[in-house]
């Protein structure tokens, strides 16, 4: 496991250490805000070392979210998500919902294993799966918007077909792609 650590200065803080965080193949970290509060993401790509000790399932790991409490001047652990070699996390709003989505590098045998999933945040529910997508490996996801109209960019990671997909919108800001 590697041991990341982030360092913050601020002149109202003396003590700039915020987060030390055992990783597993790490290979992005998100920024994000919502109202005051700020979060940090961490992509683990690869699931190695003493806790799997057998070399099963190497790719399949977790990644972890963070959230920073002011008051104790550090990022907490606020959610974990079952990924397959994630390397890059994209947060992004909808009006005034927020979404993360992941690129998930290599996916499992299984069916339910080849779902790119994304997430938004609901309260007291955190980050909860809204919706599922059947992709191929990805590298990268970048979203962007065109007036109301809100556009994905997907990146294949082991293939030569990339997609830009289109959110269509249903009565409840639930959407599809």
């Amino acid at each position: 496991m590697i041991l990341n650590a982030l360092w913050l200065s601020n002149e109202n803080w003396m003590d700039a250490s915020l987060l030390y965080s055992q990783t597993n193949g790490a290979t992005d970290w998100e920024f994000f805000t919502v109202n005051q509060d700020a979060f940090l993401v961490v992509a683990n790509a690869y699931n190695y070392g003493p806790q799997n000790f057998q070399n099963k399932e190497t790719f399949r790991t977790n990644s972890s979210l963070y959230k920073l409490d002011i008051e104790k001047r550090a990022f907490l652990k606020y959610q974990t998500f079952v990924t397959n070699s994630a390397i890059d996390w994209e947060h992004f709003t909808i009006e005034d919902d927020h979404y993360l989505v992941v690129s998930n590098a290599q996916n499992g045998g299984n069916e339910r294993e080849h779902l790119t999933v994304i997430y938004r945040l609901q309260g007291v529910d955190r980050f909860v799966p809204v919706h599922h997508m059947f992709l191929e490996a990805s590298a990268d996801w970048e979203v962007f918007q065109d007036g109301r109209e809100v556009y994905f960019i997907y990146t294949n990671a082991k293939g030569k077909k990339s997609q830009v997909l289109k959110a269509k919108f249903k009565w409840d800001s639930r959407f599809e792609v």
